[in-house]
């Protein structure tokens, strides 16, 4: 919405505004001055003049302000930010750190934006890939950095072991292409505990080792059960 012209009834002067502000006065001392030769009352003035804490000048300040206003500007008040920083330990990556008194007052805990945004990664390693450690995903199997690589995350994640056998190959793996863990451990990811599978083949080891793994848990299940028959129940 374009502005308008007005005219400010006290002094004359021409100022713009937006039409719904509806202004009349250029500036709030206008205003009182009319107020005043129309000879209606003055709202009181509550609060008291102190001095700034950092160049000693006076200034008023409110009541409702009496336990924050302690500078006369915003400048003072950067001006003794700057004379009292504080040093803290970032909680990431343990370096010291100085930082203003407000920074620390509302919970500043890391030395950068980057700390910051590691200390949220869930389940780190004692390895970094690209600048940020790897992770255990949800499903148990190990998640590198690659941003841009294709068919990494929209937040550059991708599984590790399908990464590691793209290098081998010196391509990316196909959508169709599914890598097997020989061992049957997700985590370990050298290339030659993993093997290359279609969708069928690896469905049909992982329903095999799923059935072998209740089988198992049921057999053990059955002993502690034939135990207790005997025994009485565990303790």
């Amino acid at each position: 919405m374009p502005k308008i012209e007005f005219t400010c009834q006290q002094c004359g002067v021409k100022g713009m505004c937006y039409p719904s502000q509806h202004r009349s006065y250029c500036s709030q001392s206008c205003r009182a001055k009319a107020v005043a030769a129309s000879g209606m009352p003055l709202k009181p003035r509550t609060g008291k003049s102190i001095p700034c804490e950092v160049c000693g000048t006076m200034f008023w300040r409110r009541k409702y302000r009496a336990d924050t206003a302690r500078y006369c500007s915003a400048s003072c008040h950067d001006a003794w930010q700057r004379r009292n920083t504080v040093t803290q330990t970032c909680g990431t990556c343990g370096m010291t750190y100085t930082l203003k008194p407000s920074q620390k007052y509302y919970g500043s805990k890391f030395c950068s934006r980057a700390c910051e945004a590691r200390s949220r990664i869930r389940r780190p390693l004692d390895r970094e890939h690209n600048g940020k450690p790897a992770v255990i995903g949800s499903g148990g199997y190990v998640l590198i950095y690659e941003p841009g690589y294709p068919g990494a995350s929209k937040s550059g994640w991708i599984a590790e072991h399908r990464w590691v056998v793209g290098q081998s190959l010196g391509r990316p793996l196909l959508s169709s292409e599914h890598v097997h863990h020989r061992n049957h451990d997700r985590a370990d990811n050298r290339i030659e505990n993993l093997e290359i599978l279609t969708a069928s083949a690896h469905s049909r080891i992982t329903a095999r080792e799923n059935s072998e793994a209740l089988k198992a848990a049921l057999a053990a299940r059955q002993q502690v059960m034939e135990y207790e028959r005997k025994y009485g129940p565990l303790t």
